[in-house]
């Protein structure tokens, strides 16, 4: 089985990451094969090299790009960190990540997309508590975000960039799904961020010097996923989304919600994994095509790209048949899940909510060579 080709990849990237704000992906670099990636992450974080994101209500000592952050305080939204870079915004915020009406899923998205899921707690290791990066632009050297999940107590902290800015930071708390967090974010330029230090809340001296293929576009560490550090327990859901049979070839999809960040499996082995996209409040559809064996294809439509209202699906195939899809929901979030044979495809996705209204009718479908 082979993963969606890039023209596909392209497409899906582009309709459903919403990168206006921050510039234009190159989505050649986003998605690959996960196996041998998350092998050297466990070994970065093994090896006591540590990674740090940092604060909001920046304070710049010798700032490139002129930024205004979050003001103290509650964060109204969710809203933690935000400024302008070339003439842009970009907004860092905690949000819920699941559909309206289930269970909670707290995390942090970018421009309201491209998120990371917030662990409950604080693993052991990590004197300033947990940690990510994002690099929106993998394969090239550019800018990416950033931000913490603090100790109570940590201070001072202060991040020495790798274009020589150095930056003051200071927390923002606020409470999500029920929790409350000690949150900070920053966008680093594509130098990286050479050295993170603090002082704990004994008063000690914190120095974190961050691994190096962050900010590396050859490293494969770079896969278009928020980095982790020092990552979580486990995942934070996983379940079916989807099974059935193509002929006599039995087929079925997997969904995980982690650090990795929203990961997909065949059956056959093929993965795909990207970050937690927001449930959308419109009607757009850009799905996820997967080969499969014998020329079948199975299609995903997700959180993210799906209307979170939407109750049931009606697909009308090129081979005159018609599916009615109901949602898969995993970790609080919707998938809809369809697999067709050798030669058929979708010609029009009709979405539906409880009462049965259209939501929405889609015509134009990625092609799949």
């Amino acid at each position: 089985m082979k993963l969606p080709d890039e023209t596909i990849l392209r497409q899906r990237l582009h309709a459903e990451l919403d990168l206006a704000e921050v510039g234009p992906a190159p989505v050649e670099a986003v998605f690959r094969r996960r196996r041998g990636v998350w092998a050297r992450r466990l070994a970065a974080t093994i090896s006591g090299v540590a990674v740090i994101a940092v604060a909001a209500g920046v304070l710049a000592v010798r700032a490139p790009v002129k930024t205004s952050y979050a003001p103290h305080g509650p964060a109204g939204g969710g809203l933690f960190a935000s400024g302008t870079a070339n003439g842009r915004a970009w907004r860092l915020a905690a949000v819920d990540l699941a559909d309206a009406g289930y269970r909670c899923l707290p995390g942090v998205v970018v421009n309201g997309q491209n998120g990371d899921l917030l662990q409950p707690g604080f693993l052991p290791g990590l004197a300033l508590g947990g940690a990510a990066f994002w690099a929106p632009y993998p394969g090239r050297p550019a800018a990416g975000f950033a931000f913490l999940h603090l100790r109570p107590g940590v201070s001072r902290v202060t991040a020495h960039l790798g274009d020589g800015t150095r930056l003051g930071l200071r927390p923002v708390t606020l409470t999500v799904c029920g929790q409350r967090y000690r949150l900070a974010g920053f966008r680093y330029p594509r130098q990286g961020v050479t050295q993170i230090t603090a002082r704990s809340a004994r008063g000690r001296p914190i120095e974190y010097t961050p691994l190096a293929d962050y900010f590396n576009p050859a490293s494969p560490l770079q896969d278009g996923t928020w980095m982790n550090d020092p990552g979580a327990v486990g995942n934070a859901a996983s379940g079916q989304i989807g099974s059935g049979s193509i002929g006599s070839t039995p087929w079925s999809m997997q969904v995980t919600l982690g650090p990795n960040g929203e990961c997909f499996y065949s059956q056959a082995g093929a993965s795909l994994c990207t970050t937690v996209g927001a449930p959308s409040s419109r009607p757009s559809l850009t799905p996820i095509p997967f080969g499969a064996p014998g020329g079948a294809v199975i299609w995903i439509w997700y959180p993210g790209t799906v209307d979170a209202r939407t109750s049931y699906l009606l697909a009308h195939l090129s081979n005159g048949t018609t599916r009615r899809l109901a949602p898969a929901v995993v970790g609080g979030r919707k998938y809809f899940v369809l697999g067709v044979a050798k030669g058929a495809r979708p010609t029009r996705l009709t979405l539906y909510d409880t009462h049965g209204h259209v939501l929405a009718d889609i015509t134009a479908f990625p092609h799949v060579k």
